[in-house]
């Protein structure tokens, strides 16, 4: 059941240097990966030119982060399930 406004949105906060982010957008993920930390952003971005995925990276505290009806729903990407569902280990 599709429940967002693209086909697949993603969104990670507090994304760090991007481990998640750009494993969500290899596996076909709309990915938004938003961060407070200007160094953590600039290795996300790295991260993300290497293996050659788009993803948009937001500067921003979580907390203050809006952008309503964009995402689809989600789960914690320190759960180990999840993490093994899209394949990080």
């Amino acid at each position: 059941m599709h429940l967002g406004v693209c086909e697949i949105c993603g969104l990670d906060l507090c994304c760090g240097p991007g481990r998640h982010t750009v494993a969500l957008a290899q596996r076909g993920f709309k990915v938004t990966g938003v961060d407070c930390s200007p160094f953590m952003l600039r290795e996300a971005r790295q991260r993300a030119r290497q293996a050659k995925t788009k993803v948009e990276f937001v500067q921003s505290d979580m907390r203050d982060f809006v952008r309503p009806g964009t995402f689809d729903p989600h789960s914690s990407p320190f759960h180990a399930d999840f993490l093994g569902i899209i394949g990080v280990h």
